[in-house]
């Protein structure tokens, strides 16, 4: 048997909940970039045209200054991401300002938040405000889509919704208050990058729950799975 590797007991809920409220996390851009499934060529070529740029700096041991994005950044990099596959940048980045500005940060206030695209145009507004939004032309009602609405809702529930796919859920979450924000099993402080990188090194799965007996099986997997998800969206 390995070594057994024994990290701090997770947070209680409450506990978290005050955390969150306050950290920022943080995260380079070449973990911004995997993360929020934005190419690292793409992610740098909005810093370049002042999109979303590093906001955060932090100095490691050695005094050397490293600027990241922080959890939000994150999230908004992902919404513009998503928003890309419907309608030009210049586009997807009002609709995420007019997000922020209409509903704050991410979290549980975009839940009643829907994204609606009428004609070419893209507006945030509450999910039972779109009949009266949506602008008629000619006599004729314009052709209307409501975005990311089970996406949305799930931000009820947690943050990091838009962050890790649905059936990754029950095992991963990104929380700025744990790990810098660092992608963890959920409800631990693992992150599930050292999990797949033990697996990288051919580690069975038995043998990496040897070395982390707080989890099970399941849970492994899950955030193995997780991790290999992000590389396919980067290749």
């Amino acid at each position: 048997m390995g070594k057994v590797v024994v990290f701090p007991k997770a947070p209680e809920p409450r506990e978290r909940e005050e955390a969150q409220a306050t950290a920022t996390g943080f995260y380079t851009p070449a973990e911004a970039a995997r993360i929020a499934r934005v190419p690292r060529h793409r992610l740098d070529a909005w810093r370049r045209e002042g999109i979303i740029i590093p906001a955060i700096s932090v100095v490691d041991f050695g005094g050397d200054e490293e600027t990241g994005y922080t959890f939000q950044a994150l999230v908004y990099l992902r919404v513009i991401r998503m928003l890309r596959d419907h309608v030009p940048l210049e586009k997807a980045v009002v609709a995420v300002q007019h997000l922020r500005d209409r509903f704050g940060a991410p979290g549980p206030n975009w839940a009643d938040a829907r994204i609606l695209l009428s004609t070419g145009d893209v507006y945030a507004i509450r999910k039972d405000e779109w009949q009266v939004t949506v602008a008629t032309r000619h006599g004729q009602k314009a052709a209307i889509e409501l975005l990311f609405e089970e996406e949305f809702d799930q931000l009820r529930e947690r943050a990091d919704a838009l962050l890790v796919p649905r059936r990754y859920q029950p095992f991963v979450e990104v929380d700025p208050s744990v790990r810098s924000g660092q992608p963890i099993v959920r409800e631990t402080t693992i992150q599930t990058l050292v999990l797949y990188k033990l697996r990288l090194k051919r580690y069975g799965y038995a043998r990496i729950r040897e070395e982390y007996p707080v989890l099970t099986l399941d849970q492994i997997r899950g955030a193995i799975g997780y991790e290999r998800f992000l590389d396919a969206e980067a290749a």
